[in-house]
């Protein structure tokens, strides 16, 4: 699965001694976060589901972002009975449907879970399998109608995404739905995920990048869950159930927590009304709304530097 992260490319660690050095002279709030490789238009996505869904307003604003504007207006927004935000934009210039669901919870809520990557954990699992389907059979449904699906987890949000042919996108909506709602946690597929997780926990620690990432947002929160990575801290994530996991699973993933989103080449009332169709006998259940601790002003500068030992 893709992971919103720092940094996230793959660079062997050089064996020569080498030396990091982060200053952060500027407020806490870095504004370093970035994804390469998004495409334009997941981008301009993205800005319509938090404009339309959190009603986002700016003052005076530049043109690019008045063509952004003038895209988030053509955005329909509706909320079902359960809680759950739905998005359906029309745009017939190719014949493609994009559908996303949006989780409202990352690792920054993982609350007693802090640390241990669940949310990033979750994103594998929900591929693995559901009450309805075998692992195997989420990916092949999609695949084998020309369509594509991911995922990706972020400070604050888990998200899943299937770009579909037009003719095909209630397959996407369905696969999707079917997972967010009902995951299984297969227990060799718990177990089997657990360990495709700690590579990528031993790939980060061999990506400089990605040390340098966990220094500066350790460095620049001390009291924010910020300053925790996405995907834990192996020792944590190691010590986790899958009981915990399942917890966690019915605790975050409700209807009232997530936003669903279909665009491109659909009608719009077509997929508002698929949207309610698969979502309507989804309940709410009772949770404990993350309250996140306040970061204290920073007072002066703060250095830190990461010595890495040459190995042999």
């Amino acid at each position: 699965m893709q992971n919103e992260k720092l940094g996230m490319q793959n660079y062997g660690m050089a064996s020569k001694r080498q030396t990091l050095h982060s200053w952060f002279l500027a407020c806490p709030t870095v504004a370093a976060s970035r994804r390469r490789g998004f495409r334009f238009s997941f981008f301009v996505l993205t800005f319509c589901i938090l404009h339309s869904a959190f009603r986002i307003s700016a003052g005076a604003m530049t043109p690019a972002e008045a063509a952004l504007d003038q895209l988030a207006t053509s955005v329909s927004r509706c909320v079902l009975d359960n809680g759950l935000i739905v998005l359906t934009r029309e745009d017939a210039s190719a014949p493609v449907v994009s559908i996303q669901i949006w989780v409202g919870t990352g690792s920054i809520d993982e609350q007693e879970y802090l640390g241990a990557g669940l949310s990033h954990y979750l994103e594998h699992m929900v591929f693995k399998g559901t009450t309805n389907r075998p692992g195997a059979e989420i990916t092949k449904q999609i695949n084998d109608v020309g369509g594509s699906v991911n995922a990706y987890t972020t400070f604050d949000r888990t998200v899943f995404h299937a770009d579909m042919p037009s003719s095909h996108w209630r397959i996407g909506l369905d696969v999707l739905a079917d997972g967010v709602r009902n995951a299984s946690f297969p227990q060799d597929e718990w177990e089997r995920e657990k360990e495709v997780i700690l590579k990528e926990f031993a790939m980060g620690e061999d990506d400089p990048h990605q040390v340098l990432d966990k220094i500066l947002w350790r460095t620049a929160y001390i009291a924010h869950p910020y300053r925790f990575p996405v995907i834990g801290y192996r020792d944590i994530f190691t010590t986790m159930t899958r009981d915990e996991l399942m917890k966690f699973f019915h605790r975050n993933y409700v209807p009232d927590n997530m936003i669903a989103v279909l665009a491109g080449d659909v009608n719009p009332e077509e997929a508002e009304k698929a949207l309610r169709n698969v979502f309507e006998d989804f309940k709410r259940r009772p949770r404990q709304i993350p309250v996140l601790p306040t970061e204290p002003p920073q007072m002066g500068p703060r250095f830190i530097r990461l010595v890495i030992e040459e190995q042999d």
